[in-house]
């Protein structure tokens, strides 16, 4: 349109006699006739030039706040760039924003070009674009000058005059690609301000501020969608349908476009239902045929101005990218995916965060694609990669997170072995948790799709190399879901396969208190094991069997499952295996009343892991020593116990188990209550609640049971019955939680009968009494010496 305008100016011009061409009525009637408007329309540069507003649903106060900066005087920013993905609004946005700004009086004159940037068929050059903009401030066609660097150094010339006038301008530039395509109009700005609109965030432009526009808040695109829908229906829709224009506007990812694409089509086909549409959307590979109005505004065409932007090379890499089954990506897993180095890959997930085909994901230096923009990637990939160039992408990036599993389980399980000088990948045992914290949804997701593709064997090797990690950090529906499909791939690869497998489906059922069904699945395992004569894998499986029993509360089985194992261990030389074993038969003679063989057994174990320093079995035969001691009586030391807990507690921090930290919180809790309900009071219901938070957070019903139940418990000894009564509400809707409910109000019962707890004089007097209530608190924040040097243990 510039470049015609320039051209009809210039030929209009010339038909007139000189000093006869009225510019400003040859514009007015110029686009009066381009648009369908009446002649009387004032021309573009006062403001009317803009493109059409729009009925903004919500962003109002966002344009209102953005017209204010824009307001600001000498020392504001000049150029402020509004930067947002394709169809996410930002011409309306930006419109609205001038508008507002305009309507304050602030500029004299607002002008409005758009550079198409990301339209090669369309593309306006800035030298085309000066042209109409000095033509929109007066300038004739033919004063104009025609050499680029005298074109800007005439724009220059002509915003000082304004500047001298006293005016201020407001130049709007839509579809900007580079910071190169604004440049031109920046100089010598003076009071004058610059709004872009650009896919990309421009960071490289000088003076100016970003201004990122994300997608709409969900009840702003349900509230667009129902705007849309009022010409369908003027009175309104029911809740049902309320509800699934919600479930529309998290299928189209809320973003504008989408939504008004959608909106359309109900529209359009009044028979269509929004039930129906729902359904539609719902196939993912339906998606985007779904959002195209069958003309140039659909979804499809915005992105593709995008990705037709990008380079080569840069295409290629955006189209892998569609393969990885997780929804986090990283620059290792995408660099293993388009087989470059991390490196080169971190740069290019950058340049397309940078273009708004990526959004940035919770974890620093990691994205995630917006939904739709993933719908398409997905149909490029399919399109424009070979079956082989695919499979090879895949081979790659399981090849990558089959090692780096590998090395992050070798470091975390097996660095106290002196003899493990291996090269990891990973520069520390922090490090490796750290990845494994931030891949976790990539490597759940990468085992079911593996599955899925036929990949058993990367399936298999995938899920065992996370499986105590899993474990470990009580990610139970995680592990659930990994173990599910690693038993499926199994079933095509071996006995092997197989008996692993099952014996890890029926650890995590154990950690999810399914124990039946754990114990199901390690006899199937044990049956493998022992017909493939794998005596090292029985005893294995021996050892997670008696976990299971133990947990049943068969603690004659557990103590035979947990001997067998031991006596292996030692006839191999298998100290760690030793140590494990003896933990777990420490706590199955717990179990059977047998208290001081088990505290001799953990005891044992302890120096075990200390020899071979293995911090994470020390915290468990540590936690379960305090157990026992405190099953035995109180006159053993419940202050050595509290003390004991407490190296429990930074270990298992240091460790990264919150499982065993939360149920430590409970333990010291517990172990307060018992030196002095009293004189500890503050403390026991500090831990209580500390525990009671951490256990909903990981969604563990049981150990958030014995959590609340101690937690009522300290609240009646502390006098606030009122609160511990409503404690137990919370209790009641736990599963299986009638008989510690029962025990709780018993309790509670007993205090109020017997109004409250009575003051230990004794113990209030007690010079340890302040230090052992400081040392978690000393643990927690790093120092270990809180504590009066010499305490003696005892209570």
């Amino acid at each position: 349109m510039v470049l015609a305008m320039e051209r009809h100016a210039k030929e209009e011009r010339q038909r007139h006699p000189p000093g006869t061409f009225d510019l400003s009525q040859w514009k007015a009637r110029y686009h009066s006739e381009l648009h369908g408007q009446d002649t009387d329309v004032p021309p573009p540069g006062t403001g009317n030039g803009l493109p059409p507003d729009t009925d903004l649903i919500g962003r109002r106060m966002e344009a209102h706040d953005l017209a204010a900066l824009l307001d600001i005087g000498p020392g504001g920013r000049p150029v402020t760039v509004v930067a947002g993905m394709p169809g996410v609004g930002k011409t309306a946005f930006a419109v609205r924003a001038a508008r507002d700004a305009w309507a304050t009086g602030a500029f004299s004159q607002i002008l409005y070009v758009d550079l198409h940037g990301y339209d090669p068929d369309r593309r306006v050059t800035t030298h085309a674009a000066l042209f109409e903009l000095l033509v929109d401030l007066g300038v004739a066609p033919g004063e104009i000058r025609d050499v680029p660097a005298s074109r800007e150094a005439q724009w220059r010339r002509v915003l000082a005059e304004h500047t001298a006038q006293g005016r201020r301008l407001l130049v709007l530039v839509e579809n900007a690609s580079s910071a190169k395509d604004v440049e031109p109009f920046l100089a010598n700005t003076g009071d004058h301000r610059i709004l872009v609109t650009s896919r990309h965030t421009l960071t490289d432009l000088s003076m100016s501020r970003v201004v990122e526009l994300p997608v709409l808040p969900r009840d702003e695109s349900v509230a667009l969608l129902t705007r849309i829908l009022q010409v369908q229906k003027p009175d309104g829709h029911s809740a049902a349908e309320s509800s699934l224009l919600s479930r529309v506007a998290d299928l189209c990812g809320d973003l504008p476009l989408a939504l008004a694409i959608a909106g359309g089509l109900l529209v359009a086909e009044p028979k269509m239902s929004v039930e129906r549409l729902v359904s539609e959307l719902s196939e993912f590979a339906r998606r985007l045929p779904v959002l195209d109005s069958g003309d140039s505004w659909s979804v499809r065409v915005a992105f593709s101005l995008s990705y037709r932007h990008l380079t080569d090379r840069h295409r290629g890499f955006f189209r892998l990218l569609a393969l990885h089954p997780g929804d986090l990506l990283t620059a290792g897993s995408a660099g293993a995916l388009a087989d470059v180095a991390s490196p080169v890959a971190r740069d290019v997930l950058r340049q397309l965060r940078r273009g708004h085909l990526l959004e940035p994901a919770r974890t620093a230096g990691s994205y995630r694609f917006h939904d739709l923009i993933r719908a398409y990637a997905c149909e490029l990939v399919g399109e424009e990669e070979t079956d082989g160039a695919q499979r090879g992408a895949l081979d790659r990036l399981y090849g990558y997170y089959e090692s780096m599993t590998a090395d992050a389980r070798s470091l975390l399980l097996f660095s106290w072995r002196k003899e493990n000088g291996s090269a990891s990948r990973f520069e520390s045992r922090d490090a490796a948790r750290a990845w494994l914290d931030t891949e976790r949804v990539n490597l759940v997701a990468a085992v079911g799709a593996a599955t899925h593709q036929g990949r058993a064997r990367h399936a298999c090797v995938l899920a065992d190399n996370i499986a105590n990690y899993l474990e470990d950090k009580h990610y139970v529906e995680d592990s659930l879901a990994v173990h599910d499909h690693a038993l499926a791939a199994a079933a095509g690869l071996g006995a092997r396969y197989r008996m692993t497998a099952s014996t890890w489906r029926g650890n995590a059922a154990r950690v999810a208190y399914r124990f039946a069904e754990a114990e199901r699945y390690l006899l199937d395992a044990l049956e493998i094991a022992r017909s493939l004569r794998a005596r090292q894998a029985e005893a294995s499986i021996q050892h997670n069997l008696g976990l299971t029993y133990h947990r049943m509360e068969r603690y004659e089985e557990a103590e035979i499952c947990h001997r067998f194992d031991l006596d292996f261990c030692r006839k191999h030389g298998d100290v760690l295996g030793a140590a494990e074993a003896l933990t777990a038969l420490g706590d199955a003679l717990r179990g059977r009343g047998e208290l001081t063989e088990a505290a001799a057994t953990l005891e044992r174990a302890i120096a075990l892991f200390v020899t071979v320093n293995y911090q994470p079995g020390e915290l468990r035969a540590r936690a379960n020593l305090v157990l026992v001691r405190q099953a035995q009586s109180s006159t053993q030391g419940v202050a050595e116990n509290i003390e004991q807990l407490c190296r429990v507690l930074d270990q298992s921090i240091t460790e990264g188990m919150p499982a065993v930290e939360v149920q430590t919180y409970v333990k010291l809790a517990e172990a307060y209550r018992a030196r002095c309900p009293h004189c500890h009071n503050t403390s026991a219901l500090q831990w209580s609640k500390k525990a009671v938070e951490m256990a909903r957070d990981l969604g563990d019903s049981q150990i958030l049971t014995q959590a609340l139940v101690t937690h009522a418990i300290a609240l009646g000894e502390g006098g606030d019955l009122e609160q511990a009564y409503e404690t137990t509400s919370e209790i009641a809707k736990q599963p299986q939680s009638n008989e510690f409910l029962k025990f709780t109000r018993a309790m509670l019962d007993h205090i109020a009968s017997n109004s409250g707890v009575p003051d230990h004089e004794t113990c209030r007097n007690d010079p340890w009494t302040h230090p052992l209530d400081q040392l978690p608190h000393s643990v927690l924040s790093g120092r270990h010496n809180a504590h009066p040097q010499g305490h003696s243990g005892t209570s």
